[in-house]
């Protein structure tokens, strides 16, 4: 194995999660919060894609 995924099908949450980590920077950014944390899940990446993309909104005025 190469270590690559296939998936033939995604729920909501996980298209969600690929919405939020669509931009380079933001899935660079939620990938250095997990290696800090030590450890990730799916779950934990999501939660990290979220925050950051909250705080990216928060540098362009809008307040979530």
């Amino acid at each position: 194995m190469d270590g690559s995924f296939l998936f033939r099908r995604l729920t909501m949450e996980g298209h969600d999660f690929l919405d939020t980590v669509r931009d380079p920077e933001i899935w660079r950014r939620t990938k250095q919060g997990a290696t800090k944390a030590g450890g990730w899940t799916i779950g934990l990446l999501a939660e990290f894609g979220r925050a950051v993309l909250k705080q990216k909104a928060k540098e362009y005025g809008f307040d979530l």
